[in-house]
């Protein structure tokens, strides 16, 4: 069966853009409260990591900020892939590892992987609020391998700076994928 039958083909050639901005506007309206901004304050465990609002003032590899970004274009409906970004403040190092959604056990998987990679040992790790880090899997796994694990404030983009940074210069320098399964 074709997605599009010749019916509804013609009626498609006959609209006008008009009609279609109106038939869409409830629709568009629902998205565009979705469309940026794709972290989620994670509720689990906040009392027990340490907010970092201060610089960082480390003299030795092994302290990292982390993020994911989004690879959804300007529409973030459906399932598609984040990279997670891990940079060293002491060095400029940078490791991206894809995850399909922004699942704890993908990003623990991602970080692993990156961790594996790393030239240093990690000593401490800087997130985000998102559930995607603040969660019960990555708190036990900095325990257990004795990483310091603290996040910034709510809100507050300053305060990964070195991890934002790397990302809005990335962002200037590739176009936005948009990669769906």
């Amino acid at each position: 069966m074709p997605w599009i039958t010749p019916e509804l083909e013609l009626e498609i050639l006959a609209i006008s853009a008009r009609q279609i901005d109106r038939r869409l506007k409830s629709t568009r309206s629902s998205l565009a409260s979705r469309r940026y901004g794709r972290t989620k304050p994670g509720k689990l465990l906040k009392h027990h990591i340490e907010i970092k609002t201060d610089h960082w003032d480390v003299h030795e590899p092994g302290y990292v900020e982390i993020d994911l970004v989004a690879h959804c274009g300007s529409n973030a409906t459906g399932p598609f892939i984040y990279s997670l970004n891990v940079t060293d403040i002491q060095t400029g190092w940078v490791e991206t590892r894809p995850i399909m959604g922004k699942g704890q056990i993908a990003t623990l998987n991602a970080l692993q992987a990156i961790q594996q990679a790393l030239p240093f040992q990690l000593k401490g790790i800087d997130s985000d609020n998102g559930s995607k880090f603040i969660n019960h899997l990555l708190w036990e796994y900095c325990q257990t391998h004795q990483i310091q694990f603290t996040r910034s404030r709510p809100y507050k983009k300053d305060d990964n700076a070195h991890i934002e940074q790397k990302l809005d210069r990335r962002a200037q320098n590739t176009r936005v994928l948009s990669i769906r399964y």
